[in-house]
């Protein structure tokens, strides 16, 4: 059967100033502006799922006389993870490598507030690296990779990337390029691209769409931003693995519900809504908040029952308790929440009390639906002692100033899902669709399994809770590889449900997406405990470990230029670099993670000068030497080094990350290997 899919292409401009391109700072106080020019941005995105990788690559040029050193700084998107990032100097191509410790360069010196407003739009994910000696009328290139999750429910999926420049750059690009792979796992029915320039379709498959879009002497006035449509009538899964072939592999699981309310065998829902009206909701914060509330309200039914709690410094709510949903009590309601204005301050952990005290009827469908900003010291295990009758918690965050990693975690614990809004006067339509998701639950307590593999390290644990329209990603590790059946089951509705699929692990697949996913998984995962219950030594420990092994940065990494670690040349816009040709190089260690040993594989190339030496060193994670191998001796070729775990002395590694670095009369190359116990 051929399925015709309908494609509409807008090409707007608009002025957008909440993001921009990725800069280029001159940090010479004597630099006659600010930024270096940027001449050229090349983006290409591949979407497999849900999932974006994103490649940037940039030229800058330093018009100045003299050298210059200076910092690169990008707008990483709120939930992306930068994983790699490559610079040239002299048409050599280098790339950065992660370092232990926190990111505080502060780009720029300029004139003025111009540093502080740079600083404000790259924000707290932005990703900062400081490149030295720019030389005069030359071009320094960048190629920044990050992975992020598009946001997608209902069959309707977006991603943007952050163009527009127009505080910083006025002049107009020599290029724009843009080029986007959409691999959906469902028939695309529809896509909107807003972009410049003109663009190029090609559709392969129903499930696929590749677009390129160029523009040259282009004045950048906005961001580039993707939707599209699919079919979303059945439940659905995608499948990704990856595993070398010593190594334990990593898969990832996009589970796609259907966008149709599930059947229910319960006619009475008890719902509390719960609004923040403090001074931080001053304006169309909360005024968003209240329409968006006032229509969820009318999705409700005369044999539900409701109420609405208003907080901040103290609380008011519109009934002592939960009241029939007639239109009486909707009116009383009405008038209640349109009266409410902003001030004080917030006292969430009360007013989360009080609205679970309203929730005591287990044999009805209890929901809970807090709105605001999440600024509280309520944990999630707070949460889960006062939700004794299994309410389905819905967090919905407010604003860049939301506590994301709060508002995620105690809905996840207790059954249901976190949205953070950015406040703006569009925002009322993404809030009204989240809002009327609540009694869409399709599965809760959900439980995959895979009985013929053995598998661990899953994240996130626990197993979100499936809501209809909004896919649920996971990831983790495997052993063995081979086919196997997969079980997916929870409580619904009408009681217990399972689906059965069928899936692959890969015995010997290197494309490394579900390893990308697997440890931006896990390093979102450990920095949201750290956010809510403080950085206990030991998971920062892990949460460095994960990052430096997998090359993807965390709150206690940075990238580094280093000028050392060369690379021969890059592969295509979808793939990582190479390894170099016949070169003396670290081809990689096998197992990785290993306890309590691994095998090392060194080249030594036949060009290497006689008698020069050369040696492995071993670094922990905080640099400092902890093993020194000999291979001076060694004859020109392939190499197998056993590496026991242990120190100079004898004594047996702690878990962590160890950088390999093998030197001689130069530095050949580094690689990171991770000792799990």
């Amino acid at each position: 059967m051929r399925h015709l899919i309908h494609c509409a292409v807008l090409l707007l401009l608009f002025t957008a100033t909440l993001a921009a391109d990725g800069l280029l700072v001159s940090s010479t106080p004597s630099y006659p502006s600010t930024l270096l020019r940027n001449r050229m941005t090349r983006v290409t995105v591949h979407i497999s799922g849900l999932v974006a990788e994103t490649v940037v690559d940039q030229e800058f040029v330093n018009d100045w006389s003299k050298t210059t050193d200076a910092v690169y700084a990008f707008p990483m998107p709120a939930d992306a993870r930068p994983t790699a990032l490559y610079y040239w100097r002299h048409d050599t191509l280098f790339q950065a490598v992660l370092r232990v410790q926190e990111q505080v360069i502060t780009p720029g010196t300029g004139e003025g507030d111009v540093p502080a407003a740079i600083n404000s739009y790259i924000g707290k994910n932005g990703l900062k690296i400081e490149l030295k000696g720019i030389e005069p009328w030359t071009v320094q290139r960048v190629e920044l990779h990050y992975l992020s999750l598009c946001d997608f429910s209902a069959g309707e999926g977006s991603y943007s990337y952050p163009l527009a420049s127009g505080n910083f750059i006025r002049h107009p690009l020599e290029l724009v390029e843009f080029r986007l792979t959409l691999d959906a796992g469902a028939p695309v029915e529809d896509y909107v691209l807003h972009c410049e320039g003109e663009l190029n379709e090609e559709r392969p498959h129903p499930d696929t769409l590749r677009l390129h879009g160029s523009a040259s002497k282009s004045y950048i006035t906005s961001d580039i931003t993707f939707s599209w449509r699919t079919r979303a009538d059945t439940l659905a899964v995608e499948f990704f693995s990856d595993k070398a072939d010593t190594a334990d592999g990593y898969y990832a699981l996009l589970v796609r519900p259907p966008d149709v309310p599930p059947a229910s065998g319960v006619t009475r829902r008890n719902v509390v809504f719960c609004l923040e009206r403090s001074s931080r909701m001053y304006g169309i914060a909360l005024e968003q908040s209240k329409n968006a509330l006032l229509r969820a309200m009318d999705g409700l039914s005369r044999s539900d029952a409701f109420n609405i709690v208003a907080f901040e410094s103290s609380m008011s709510s519109a009934f002592p308790a939960l009241v029939t949903a007639d239109s009486a009590n909707k009116d009383i309601a009405r008038a209640f929440v349109s009266a409410l204005t902003a001030r004080g301050g917030s006292q969430l952990e009360q007013a989360m009390a009080v609205s679970m005290g309203m929730l005591t009827d287990g044999s009805a469908r209890n929901f809970l639906i807090a709105i605001g900003t999440g600024r509280a010291a309520l944990t999630p295990e707070d949460v889960s002692a006062m939700n004794t009758a299994r309410a389905s918690v819905i967090m919905i965050g407010m604003g860049t100033d939301a506590d994301r990693s709060r508002l995620e975690l105690i809905a996840a614990r207790n059954g249901g899902y976190a949205r953070i809004l950015p406040v703006s006067a569009a925002m009322g339509p993404e809030m009204e669709r989240v809002l009327r998701s609540f009694d869409r639950l399709v599965l809760r307590d959900v439980i995959v399994e895979y009985p013929e593999i053995n598998i661990y390290g899953i994240q996130p644990a626990p197993h979100p809770s499936i809501f209809a329209g909004m896919p649920v990603l996971t990831a983790g590790r495997y052993r063995n590889a081979g086919p196997s059946s997969m079980t997916l089951a929870g409580e619904g509705p009408l009681g217990f449900r399972d689906y059965t699929f069928r899936v692959q692990f890969a015995e010997a697949e290197h494309r490394g997406l579900a390893a990308k996913i697997w440890a931006k998984l896990m390093i979102d995962a450990m920095e949201r405990e750290i956010d809510v219950y403080g950085p206990r030594q030991t998971l920062k420990d892990s949460l460095i470990a994960v990052s430096l092994a997998s090359g993807i940065r965390c709150r206690y990494t940075a990238y580094i230029a280093d000028y050392v670690n060369v690379v021969a040349g890059l592969e295509d816009e979808d793939g990582p670099p190479p390894l170099p040709g016949e070169t003396t190089r670290i081809i990689g260690n096998y197992p990785n993670p290993f306890n309590p040993a691994t095998v090392i594989q060194v080249y030594i190339a036949a060009d290497r000068g006689a008698g020069e030496p050369l040696f492995l060193a071993i670094y922990d994670m905080l640099g400092r030497l902890v093993r020194l191998i000999d291979l001076s001796r060694y004859a020109p070729g392939l190499h197998t080094v056993h590496f026991d775990g242990r120190d100079a002395r004898g004594n047996a590694l702690p878990s962590g990350s160890y950088t390999l670095v093998l030197s001689g009369t130069r530095v050949y190359g580094s690689r990171t290997m991770l000792l799990l116990k």
